[in-house]
């Protein structure tokens, strides 16, 4: 049984250059993103902040992520390159993508981001990633369900655990995905949207399937056909037409099934 989050643990398995130059283990805060923005002059670039439990975690459109003590990762990653404004909806696809790469890679189950930030397995959401930027510094918020039963997790919610049979090591998930991470964000580096887009071809849920998407002004049906320079999606409607639909609007998305 594992002991708890141990920051020693997890730099015995690392092998990075810069991401968790520093980590933090704390027991309970509001949010690891919010505790970053509070502390952000003294957190160096890539320094890893992680949390036994959130009071207020936090998903996209300031919805609820359920964090109870001990199950899960909850987890911000700060990046302090000189990022734009414009790069923001990049950050956050690229991050949901490295992690279901790795989880992919490690488990062997279909793990597939669904467009923009939530990773399934099968139908069930395993896991969630929220970028936020200020003052041209970017935190990556990631939320793992690892070792949760169905008791504690939400409706359409699942765990490592629950895929697996087993208890998982989390200290050994952070160090093997954070390695990921950086050689992904290298890439993405070197490469730009390229690089994205190739790792969305591969991980995508979407793509090719029938979608209903709610917008702040309007409902879109149609089929996914592509990602968009600004990682927006690009949607065949009813009538033929490609529509792209920005992420700033989406309120909601979801698989239509026939």
């Amino acid at each position: 049984m594992e002991d708890g989050l141990n920051a020693s643990k997890i730099k015995s398995d690392l092998k990075t250059d810069f991401i968790a130059s520093e980590i933090l283990v704390l027991d309970s805060v509001d949010s690891t993103q919010d505790y970053v923005f509070r502390h952000l002059d003294k957190l160096s670039n890539g320094a890893v902040v992680l949390a036994e439990s959130q009071k207020k975690g936090k998903g996209r459109l300031g919805r609820i992520w359920h964090s109870p003590v001990g199950g899960g990762i909850y987890m911000s990653v700060v990046l302090k390159d000189s990022f734009t404004p414009d790069i923001l909806s990049q950050v956050a696809l690229f991050s949901s993508l490295s992690l279901t790469k790795y989880l992919k890679s490690r488990y062997g189950f279909n793990f597939r981001v669904r467009w923009p930030n939530d990773v399934l397995v099968g139908h069930d959401k395993i896991a969630g990633v929220l970028a936020v930027m200020r003052d041209n510094i970017l935190t990556v918020g990631m939320g793992i369900n690892v070792n949760q039963n169905l008791q504690i997790l939400p409706e359409a919610a699942t765990s490592l655990f629950l895929i697996t049979g087993e208890e998982q090591n989390r200290n050994k998930i952070i160090a093997q995905f954070l390695n990921c991470f950086e050689e992904d964000f290298y890439c993405w580096k070197r490469e730009g949207y390229e690089y994205l887009r190739k790792l969305w071809e591969d991980f995508a849920s979407l793509k090719g399937k029938s979608v209903v998407a709610q917008t702040n002004s309007k409902t879109i049906k149609g089929v996914v056909e592509d990602l968009a320079c600004d990682c927006g999606l690009i949607i065949r409607g009813d009538m033929g037409f490609n529509i792209e639909l920005n992420v700033n609007e989406l309120i909601k998305i979801r698989e239509m099934f026939l």
